[in-house]
């Protein structure tokens, strides 16, 4: 497997829960504050911990040391009293994520949340622990292009306009699934109140559950898995990062940070629908499959799976 990510899930749903998702590791405790033990993690880690469901109004997370220190994340949602996140040896937060300086022998998770646990809840762990640049197969393709409905971010209010990719392309998935939650609205929760940011992946996640989907941020070890996901009719926003001149024909000419969905791979290209694109009509693009490999490759392979909730047996 390319890249080494490890993920743990956990959920109140019974097992095989959803179709995307591996079945739930561990039972979602249905207290509002509670720890969960990770067990090891190897410094130079990146840790993502994710909580989405309908039900979940805001939370805050805080990653335990074997030293007992707390390492708290920026809170996320509709969240008070929230703990500040206080400079330490073994590790930095980073908005989304959490850096590793060192090793943790047994780590654990302090969740405290806003709302209520219920059986759509899902807390997602994913860990990097190796970034590598690898080459991209060049059989790589997907059984079809998804028609996914395009949105431009360029045609929102011009103080948000250059800012919402995140929210824009999350809305353009759930148009795929033909949920349609009013446009404002959205990208309203989707920004983040401390930061101000509108791409903070767990915020962006606990907005898009609230529209009736099962969400997480999570880390990929491969385009091979994006391919299996489009095979299955789900379309993928990914993060991607790129220098000048890297990315062909970009509408952004570079991006530190920019989120697209991937609609397809086929003929050594990459399908995606770009939401930087001026208009509509040009928003459905595709670019070189080494270079957009690349690009996110450069952003730690980070991307959103989006599914709509089932109904349990």
């Amino acid at each position: 497997m390319s890249g080494h990510y490890q993920e743990t899930f956990y959920s109140r749903r019974p097992p095989a829960w959803n179709s995307a998702l591996c079945i739930p590791s561990e039972p979602l405790p249905e207290q509002q504050s509670f720890v969960l033990a990770l067990g090891h993690l190897a410094a130079g880690s990146r840790f993502l911990p994710c909580l989405s469901g309908d039900t979940i109004e805001g939370y805050q997370f805080g990653l335990q040391a074997d030293n007992g220190e707390t390492l708290y994340l920026p809170p996320v949602g509709r969240y008070t009293n929230a703990r500040p996140t206080q400079k330490n040896d073994w590790a930095k937060s980073r908005i989304d994520w959490v850096a590793l300086n060192e090793e943790l022998k047994t780590a654990s998770l302090a969740v405290d949340l806003r709302g209520q646990v219920d059986s759509n809840t899902l807390l997602h762990c994913s860990v990097r622990t190796q970034d590598d640049i690898t080459n991209t197969p060049v059989d790589l393709a997907s059984k079809r292009v998804l028609e996914v409905p395009p949105l431009s971010q360029m045609t929102y209010a011009e103080e948000i306009r250059k800012s919402i990719c995140a929210p824009i392309s999350i809305l353009m998935v759930l148009a795929w699934y033909s949920i349609h939650p009013e446009h404002s609205a959205f990208i309203a929760a989707a920004r983040h109140g401390p930061s101000g940011l509108y791409g903070l992946w767990p915020n962006n996640m606990l907005a898009a559950s609230h529209a009736k989907v099962t969400a997480t941020a999570r880390y990929f070890g491969s385009l091979a898995e994006i391919v299996r996901l489009l095979d299955r009719n789900i379309p993928v926003p990914v993060s991607i990062r790129y220098a000048s001149d890297d990315l062909p024909t970009a509408p952004l000419p570079e991006s530190r940070g920019h989120l697209v969905v991937i609609t397809g791979i086929q003929d050594n290209r990459v399908h995606v629908n770009d939401p930087a694109a001026p208009t509509i009509d040009t928003v459905p693009r595709t670019y070189p499959l080494d270079a957009f490999n690349r690009a996110w490759q450069h952003h730690h392979r980070i991307g959103y799976l989006l599914e709509p909730l089932r109904e349990q047996a």
